[in-house]
């Protein structure tokens, strides 16, 4: 199929397409032939974000990563620790796409009076796919990066932060 969908993004797009499976297999491909990447974007489905950013690793390629960075199976934060640890060991720059901190300079504009790093609470409302603990992967890392824009890290102020899920209607 890979070759037909080649051909028809090609043909809609109006230029030649070349079409990979996997990130390896994109950042192999091009290196072979003669244009190697510097950089990936990882905008896969979360349980895809691993194995792309192990082939980041071995094509020594810089990343952006749609958040969050890793959510699936046992270890979660200590693998992406360490995924974190060997980029940094690398040299190659690794980001999260985390929203927040770029957006809020737009809404203090329109809010001059407000003093978010004043705020003692907050409440988000989102809509993510899943519901009670498998919407967690989609929505915590919207109420992560509002918190990490309104107190950055050289204020540690966050003291017991507490999650709620409520259905749309309110209700636990």
């Amino acid at each position: 199929h890979l070759a037909e969908t080649e051909r028809a993004l090609g043909a809609f797009l109006g230029h030649p397409v070349r079409g990979y499976v996997g990130a390896r297999g994109l950042l192999e491909g091009e290196a072979a032939r003669g244009e190697p990447l510097e950089a990936l974007i990882v905008a896969t489905p979360i349980e895809a974000h691993e194995e792309a950013l192990e082939a980041a690793l071995a094509a020594r390629v810089h990343v952006l990563c749609e958040k969050p960075l890793l959510w699936s199976g046992p270890g979660t934060a200590a693998r992406a620790r360490e995924l974190v640890r060997r980029f940094e060991a690398a040299g190659l720059g690794l980001a999260i796409n985390a929203q927040w901190p770029y957006t809020l300079p737009a809404y203090r504009a329109l809010f001059p009076a407000l003093e978010l790093a004043r705020a003692q609470r907050f409440a988000m409302r989102l809509s993510p796919a899943g519901t009670g603990p498998s919407m967690l992967p989609d929505a915590l890392p919207h109420a992560l990066s509002l918190l990490q824009a309104v107190r950055p890290a050289r204020d540690r102020a966050l003291a017991a932060p507490r999650i709620e899920l409520r259905a749309a209607d309110g209700s636990d």
